[in-house]
């Protein structure tokens, strides 16, 4: 197996309703991957809410098994505990509804060839 380098990018709510099934929470990672000398930028993947667990949708130009985790990481960096501090005004915290996330987190994972 080869090596890529995954750049996510933002996470954003999800524009098209119907294709989340009317699920709330439902939002999509923007990034680009870095394979050797091609850039494949603005790729996206869908997170869902599915039964306190998260449905990573995609569709990536080559395989890579443990991408599912990296986006789980990546929306739990955003959307994490860290955010969610006391003030006297109130808990803070990061809800997804219709606000756009934008910070960068690069991770190299192990990526295989598409037939």
């Amino acid at each position: 197996m080869d090596v890529a380098r995954f750049v996510f990018q933002a996470l954003f709510p999800d524009p098209d309703p119907d294709a989340v099934r009317g699920r709330e929470g439902c939002c999509v990672v923007v990034f680009d991957i870095e394979h050797g000398d091609k850039l494949y930028s603005h790729q996206t993947a869908q997170v869902m809410p599915e039964d306190g667990a998260l449905e990573i949708v995609h569709n990536l130009p080559m395989p890579c098994p443990d991408f599912p985790q990296a986006v789980q990481t990546y929306f739990e960096l955003m959307m994490g505990d860290h955010g969610k501090t006391l003030s006297p005004s109130g808990p803070k915290g990061m809800r997804p509804g219709r606000n756009v996330f934008r910070a960068e987190w690069a991770v190299k994972l192990k990526v295989g060839t598409k037939h």
